[in-house]
């Protein structure tokens, strides 16, 4: 932490505070920290109890990820491509057209977890 270096946040009644060190009543919310020229240099997220956190950790544990879905959607797709006769031409159209649905419904899905998970309070 340099001298240079002003910690900035909005308290519980919306009244900006200021300070040359991290500020105690704003440890629930996060905190801006500035350079001397009033550039954001970063942003200190709030500190959490051992409860919210432990609650964070088990929503991240449990949400899959975009490439765990996408692998998933994938390997159904190709499953079902090895399971399909690949002598008949119409059953190898039928296995193209089930591995681009499989892959549009995992983009949708994942679109449409978006807003959810960029609006998820920890």
């Amino acid at each position: 932490m340099h001298a240079a270096d002003i910690y900035t946040c909005k308290d519980a009644s919306g009244k900006q505070l200021v300070s040359d060190r991290p500020i105690s009543s704003c440890i629930d919310r996060e905190q801006k920290v500035l350079s001397n020229s009033a550039v954001v240099k970063k942003v200190v997220p709030p500190s959490y109890t051992a409860q919210e956190a432990a609650a964070i950790e088990a929503r991240k544990k449990h949400k899959p990820s975009k490439k765990l879905l996408k692998r998933k959607h994938a390997n159904a797709a190709l499953s079902y491509w090895h399971n399909a006769t690949p002598t008949a031409p119409h059953t190898k159209k039928h296995a193209t057209r089930q591995r681009k649905k499989y892959s549009r419904a995992s983009k949708q899905a994942m679109h449409a977890c978006r807003p959810l998970l960029l609006n998820a309070k920890p």
